[in-house]
């Protein structure tokens, strides 16, 4: 075999290589960005569920203050708090349900771990003793 033969084999392997690392930088890219949408929606109804408590706090303790009692206002804020707990209940299973669908984890922090690999890209721990989140059936 010449060399030039063995440098085009060698490129042609460095190329689909690197087509194959492409191409799961994309994929985790992609999974990060979920993610992080997914935190922001938590976030952002746990932020809604503090402001309802706080106008509920401030409003029982105006009508306290007053000697006043109105029931109708408390019971609207406290089912708008229901509704935003059970959306966060929603978004959270959904975040649950995505990591355990996301095959094999690190057994020290918990972060998924890439098929094959031998550390956590996370914590940078050995995966010798890895484990296998599958959601129960």
């Amino acid at each position: 075999m010449s060399i030039w033969e063995k440098l085009k084999d060698g490129t042609k392997a460095f190329s689909e290589k690197s087509e194959e690392i492409i191409e799961v930088a994309r994929s985790k890219s992609e999974e990060l960005v979920g993610i992080t949408k997914q935190r922001m929606a938590v976030s952002k109804v746990q932020t809604e569920i503090i402001k309802k408590k706080t106008e509920l706090g401030s409003l029982v303790y105006d009508l306290s203050c007053k000697r006043r009692e109105d029931s109708e206002s408390v019971d609207s804020i406290c089912d708008e708090i229901k509704a935003l707990e059970l959306e966060l209940s929603k978004l959270e299973n959904a975040m649950m349900d995505a990591k355990n669908q996301s095959g094999p984890v690190c057994p020290n922090c918990s972060a998924k771990a890439s098929e094959g690999a031998k550390y956590c890209s996370n914590c940078g721990s050995p995966l010798s003793e890895i484990k296998q989140d599958k959601p129960e059936e």
